[in-house]
This record gives structure tokens, C-alpha cells and sequence, in this order.
């Protein structure tokens, strides 16, 4: 079976994709062989602390991310480009990884959040990751996964702490509004589509390669989280990393209030109803005194079933069953609604 639940092809040792099927590209010589991993960033799955913290810290790997390279942002908004030639995107790569003078035998993990897309629809996933599979070969792909529902409560939550002000209700069902705003633009139910994503990454990687790890292992069972993860780097998995949190989503009641006060602070039109050294101060210190102000806690989430449209849910638990499928894992006992 497919992760979709569909049935294999006779004689298939990859899943049938959803879509029309991709076969893989021949077994050519990577245009970038001094990477060796790499770790696809999904939408509020510990990706920053991966990379400032777990990827950092340990001595064995060689972490290729930094916040503003532009060859992966290139990568990813140019690559369906016709004038976009992947050799010399490649040289100028593999320049940039000469540049860094990294220790020879550690594992060069190259890790971004923009590798994924994010997934299908939007920012060509598709061809992003054909292109990957082109650079590194096929490489082992590091994929972290979140419970859909907390995952869109999450993605609200920045939205709000980054001046938003829409409820979680409208946020949810304003998908498909053509007053929608920035954030959705690209839509948001397409992010929990891990299904389709998981089967494009087995199309171009292989299934063998393709490694799915959870974020509620990350929250719940860190150290065993870490040392899966850099068993599947091929590295010493005995090296403790520290449990520093980076990011706590703030509870429903604070990040709807936060949303009331930007809502007062900014017209329809998002002009400042404050002077705007006004409106920065009160926003530093609603940052440092309420978001902090309470650890993480998924009894505080809000279950954001009841605002979500049927063919948003019906997507959400086809996905879920094929993850849990792919992983060999009951998934429900987390959580993740499998209808």
C-alpha cells in the first residue's frame, strides 16, 4: 500500500503517487557530494531549535543553515524558473560549502524550512525537490511532523504575535475569503497535507531514505527524540543535547489578547492608531511579560475541530491514517484525529 492507501504497482519498490507517478532520476553523481543529510523544515516543528541548538552543538556535524542564505532562497523561489541553469546554482554551492572550511569526516547537514515548499502547492515542492535529489543524491531526508490541529493553532499563534488581527475562528475560515490576508495567501490547510509531501520526498529519495520523526516525541520524550534523530544522521547519538525551550505558543487566552490589542492599535487599513514608538514599546513588552509567562502545555490548546471546514478535516484525516500507516505507529493515542 501507498501512504495514501492506495494500492503499489506490481513489482514497485516505491509507493504510487498520488499524482501522476515520478520516476526516480537516474543514479548520477550528486552535483554537491559534500552534503550528506539533509533536514527538511516543516511548518512549527522545532526547526529553529534543530538548527540553533541540536545541529550546533554537535561535534559531528557540520550544519549548513544560517538565517540569511541566499542560495537556498534562491533555491527555492527560482528553481520552476526557466532561466534557472541547477549546475552553476551548484558551483556557486559548492564554493560557498569550500568557503567554509567545515572538519573533514563530520556529516554536512543541510537544513532549511524553505526545502519544503512549503509542500506542493505553493513555492513549486515538486521541483525544489527534484532539485535537491539532483545535488545531494539520495541522501537520508530528516522529516519532523506536528499534530495538524496544534500545528494551525501554532501557525495563528505567530500570526497574532507578529501583529495579526483575525480570531482563531475567521483565521480558519478565511481561506478561502478574497479579502484574506497576507498569511494566507498561500493557504495554511495545505501545510497538513504531510501525506502528498511524504510521497513526493519517497518518489525523488526513495521510502528507504525518507525518516518521519514527530514533534510530540520532541516535546514529550526528548532525549530518546535526539537520539533517534542522529541515529538517523549516522552520528554519535550518545552526545546530550540541553532542553532549552526557544519558542512557547502562548495560550489561547493570551494570544487573543494580544490580537484584541492589535486589533485597537492598527486600523483596517493596518495604519498605527499609536505613535509607532508607542505601539513598539507596548509590543517588546507584551513579548517578554505575557508570551514567556507560561510553559507550553497542550491542555491549554484550543481544539480548533469545530471552526475547521469539512473538506479541511476530511483532507486532515485521510493524511493522518497514511502517516500512521508509513509509520507503523498508532498515532491516535497523540492526539491525531484519524476519523
Amino acid at each position: 500500500m501507498t501512504i495514501d492507501g492506495r494500492p503499489k504497482q506490481s513489482g514497485s519498490e516505491l509507493p504510487v503517487s498520488p499524482r501522476a507517478r515520478v520516476p526516480l532520476p537516474q543514479a548520477a553523481a550528486p552535483l554537491c557530494p559534500g552534503i550528506h543529510a539533509l533536514h527538511v523544515g516543516m511548518p512549527k516543528a522545532a526547526s529553529t531549535f534543530l538548527q540553533q541548538v541540536a545541529f550546533a552543538k554537535h561535534p559531528e556535524i557540520n550544519l549548513l543553515w544560517e538565517p540569511g542564505i541566499p542560495l537556498y532562497f534562491e533555491l527555492r523561489d527560482r528553481c520552476d524558473q526557466s532561466d534557472f541553469n541547477l549546475k552553476h546554482f551548484s558551483q556557486r554551492l559548492n564554493d560557498y560549502l569550500d568557503s567554509r572550511q567545515f572538519p573533514q569526516g563530520n556529516t554536512t547537514v543541510a537544513s532549511f524550512e524553505g526545502f519544503c515548499g512549503p509542500q506542493l502547492h505553493c513555492g513549486c515542492a515538486r521541483q525544489i525537490t527534484q532539485s535537491l535529489r539532483q545535488l545531494v543524491g539520495r541522501v537520508p531526508v530528516l522529516v519532523v511532523l506536528r499534530n495538524p490541529y496544534r500545528l494551525l493553532y501554532s501557525i495563528w499563534a505567530q500570526y497574532v504575535k507578529e501583529g495579526g488581527r483575525l480570531s482563531l475562528q475567521d483565521f480558519l475560515r478565511q481561506e478561502d475569503a478574497p479579502s484574506r490576508p497576507a498569511d494566507l495567501q498561500q493557504g495554511i490547510y495545505q501545510r497538513v497535507e504531510y501525506a502528498s509531501y511524504l510521497q513526493l520526498l519517497a518518489d525523488s529519495f526513495g521510502r528507504e531514505n525518507v525518516h518521519v520523526l514527530l514533534f510530540e516525541d520532541f516535546q514529550n520524550h526528548f532525549a530518546q527524540f535526539m537520539q533517534e534523530m542522529f541515529e538517523v544522521l549516522g552520528v554519535d547519538s550518545s552526545v546530550e543535547i540541553p532542553n532549552q525551550i526557544l519558542w512557547r505558543s502562548p495560550n489561547y487566552r493570551n494570544a487573543n489578547l494580544f490580537r484584541q490589542l492589535n486589533r485597537w492599535c492598527c486600523s483596517k487599513q493596518n495604519q498605527g492608531l499609536l505613535p509607532y514608538w508607542v505601539y513598539l514599546k507596548y509590543r517588546l513588552w507584551f513579548d517578554r511579560r505575557v508570551f514567556p509567562s507560561r510553559k507550553w502545555n497542550p491542555s491549554q490548546a484550543v481544539d480548533v475541530r469545530r471552526w475547521l471546514p469539512d473538506i479541511a478535516r476530511a483532507k486532515i484525516q485521510r493524511s493522518n491514517r497514511a502517516v500512521a500507516d508509513w509509520m507503523r505507529r498508532e498515532l491516535a493515542e497523540l492526539g491525531y484525529d484519524l476519523g
